[in-house]
């Protein structure tokens, strides 16, 4: 509480731009008709795990067979909105959208914590707030029951809790960091490996420095605290599925529906396509969930070896449009008004922030660096689309801000010297 108490006018600012962002989030899904609107597509799927966990005290959906489908989606989101669901049948997807705003409003407050922990003047955290106040993707999926939000609050969490460890060596820390990034896992599954991948970079770059930031007691205590906390999932889908789960059952899915068919012209968009052969098969279809996961991983890997070149081409795809500024560059070739709006504030955003690798020996840039890194490295095999990097986004920000801190400053050191010729 320190970084908040050392200035009034700065803490006043930093209040009020919460409630701005707060204020702002509200009235944009009151706006889109979010009291009443009912959710779609993925929202619709972790809206009806929530409400069959607080009707029956189960986690499950019934799919289109009339199946019950008991693994399909990470349990962080889902489990917290069903508390909210049982107070009222009629409120229950407005507060679940109010929860969004909070989750959205929380982030933006870390993300002031953070720059301040990375050495950012107040002037400029604040700066960092107020881009992510207005900033359009969090604003639109704050009014949605998606795990967008929540995946980006944990994120941010997980990398600061480690870079104030490894900085001061307080062990809370790092049993913090280690929570975050499980719950990060249990929000988004794709981000299973990241805490590992992480971890392993840290070693490398102990080696090339010659200096250790992670002994390997603490590298055990770190893992031990993430699969202590993985446990109870995994525990209750080998219960359910006799297999060890740690995540969902959507792995094969995720990988067939991108690479099922690499001849698809959607496919090679960088999209993904229900049109392969094994979604017409009812055998499949009717098949358990960890069976159907498993015919979909060995038909989307035979695709991927017998089609390489089809592959990097479609691999290639997914990584623009998960870097691009155009929210969905997929469903439309036509620019429209927020493709606009994006282009010009991303483009910006994402060149000054290239200029942050020339600090990586920086842990705080280092590690959002190896986040970004391992973003992309997923981004080849599964469809792309910007909603997928979001959750790195504020730390992208952070550090583009940093770039324009570090010109500010430069510039301003020079002035002097200029009226001085």
């Amino acid at each position: 509480m320190e970084l908040l108490r050392t200035n009034t006018k700065y803490t006043l600012a930093l209040i009020s731009i919460l409630l701005i962002s707060f204020s702002v989030r509200i009235i944009y899904f009151l706006l889109t008709d979010g009291i009443t609107r009912s959710p779609i597509e993925d929202s619709a799927d972790y809206h009806n795990h929530a409400l069959n966990l607080s009707k029956e005290g189960a986690y499950y959906v019934i799919n289109e067979f009339g199946l019950k489908v008991y693994s399909s989606r990470p349990p962080f989101l889902p489990f917290i909105i069903s508390t909210f669901y049982m107070f009222s049948d009629d409120t229950n997807l407005l507060l679940a959208r109010i929860f969004q705003s909070l989750v959205s409003v929380a982030t933006i407050f870390l993300a002031y914590i953070f720059s301040r922990k990375f050495g950012l003047s107040r002037k400029f955290s604040l700066l960092v707030i107020t881009i992510l106040c207005f900033y359009p993707p969090s604003i639109f999926y704050s009014s949605r029951v998606l795990t967008e939000n929540l995946a980006a609050l944990m994120l941010i969490s997980g990398v600061l809790s480690l870079c104030i460890y490894i900085n001061n060596k307080n062990n809370s820390y790092l049993i913090l960091a280690a929570l975050f990034f499980t719950f990060l896992t249990l929000t988004r599954s794709s981000y299973l490996l990241l805490p590992f991948f992480i971890l392993f970079s840290l070693i490398i770059r102990g080696f090339i420095s010659k200096t250790r930031e992670l002994s390997f007691k603490e590298l055990i205590i770190f893992s031990l605290t993430a699969l202590l906390l993985l446990a109870p999932w995994t525990i209750r889908n080998y219960q359910i599925h006799e297999e060890i789960m740690p995540t969902t059952s959507r792995f094969g899915l995720g990988l067939y529906i991108t690479n099922g068919d690499l001849s698809d012209p959607e496919v090679q968009l960088g999209g993904y396509s229900r049109k392969s052969s094994l979604f017409f098969d009812r055998s499949v279809q009717l098949s358990d969930e960890v069976t159907q996961s498993d015919l979909y991983l060995q038909a989307a890997i035979k695709e991927i070896l017998d089609n390489p070149k089809l592959f990097l081409t479609a691999a290639g795809q997914r990584f623009l449009n998960t870097f691009t500024w155009r929210p969905n560059p997929i469903a439309r070739q036509k620019w429209i008004t927020s493709d606009y709006i994006m282009f010009i504030i991303w483009v910006p955003i994402l060149l000054f922030f290239l200029m942050s690798i020339t600090k990586l020996s920086n842990i705080y840039v280092f590690l959002t660096w190896i986040s970004l890194l391992y973003i992309a490295g997923i981004s080849f095999f599964f469809w792309g689309i910007t909603r997928f990097r979001y959750p790195i986004d504020p730390l992208i920000i952070i550090f583009s801000v940093s770039s324009v801190s570090n010109i500010y400053y430069r510039i301003l050191a020079k002035i002097p010297k200029l009226s001085d010729k």
